[in-house]
């Protein structure tokens, strides 16, 4: 399946049901809905933010966010463009700071990771 071909489904939905829910994001007691459209617009901009940036496709780029849309379309985005995302946890209160930078920065330089999101 092509890069194109995997996403069609969100970005055709998003031409035809913009504002339909693609997305309940849940953090405490709050809820937000998020639409097809803005599924679709926050990972075209992803998309065109690594083409002004002159990123080839097939960079393997480390997506390192929290639990959020932005996720979902930095992810969508860098498949749109033809990268590799990939997901890494980010630093949490339980883990060591200087033993997860330590790590991190080596997981980075095997990755030859130029851009992280």
């Amino acid at each position: 399946m092509s890069n194109r071909k995997l996403f069609s489904n969100c970005l055709r939905r998003a031409l035809q049901e913009p504002r339909q829910r693609c997305l309940l994001v849940v953090e405490g007691k709050t809820e937000r809905s998020i639409s097809y459209r803005n599924i679709a617009d926050a990972s075209l901009a992803v998309r065109e933010a690594l083409i002004e940036n002159n990123i080839p496709k097939g960079t393997i780029i480390p997506i390192v966010l929290g639990h959020s849309e932005w996720v979902l379309t930095s992810f969508i985005g860098c498949v749109l463009h033809g990268c590799c995302p990939t997901l890494l946890p980010p630093l949490t209160s339980k883990q060591d700071p200087v033993i997860f930078h330590s790590s991190f920065e080596k997981l980075l330089h095997r990755l030859e990771a130029s851009l992280i999101i």
